[in-house]
């Protein structure tokens, strides 16, 4: 789980400095842009860790933890994790997998909702 923080915490950084952006401050268009890039950046890595836990699970090897995989998700990568979860069939018929991660999509849908509704 650290290590999944820590690489998250990279990928701000890198979104950041790719965008010119610092954490506070910005025009609404520089948020823009920066958020598009982080949650492609995160849902990259979130890809990227679910192909490695189900190579991993193949060979019975050391496994991602799946809190480790819902905090990629609930960081933004959740995209990837569903790209994961058709592509290379990564945890699509666990159950209970499966709630928490349309939890968190929910959870993002409610928030860019109550972003994009806040000032009407």
């Amino acid at each position: 789980m650290k290590s999944a923080v820590a690489l998250w915490l990279g990928v701000v950084a890198l979104a950041s400095v790719l965008t010119g952006q610092g954490v506070f401050g910005g025009s609404n268009w520089d948020w823009a842009v920066f958020l598009a890039l982080l949650y492609g950046l995160t849902s990259l890595l979130t890809f990227v860790a679910s192909a490695f836990d189900k190579r991993q699970a193949r060979r019975k090897g050391d496994r991602v933890p799946e809190r480790a995989l819902h905090f990629l998700e609930l960081a933004g990568g959740w995209p990837g994790a569903f790209a994961a979860q058709r592509f290379v069939r990564h945890k699509n018929v666990k159950p209970a997998f499966q709630a928490v991660f349309w939890l968190i999509v929910a959870l993002h849908a409610a928030g860019w909702g109550w972003w994009w509704f806040r000032g009407r």
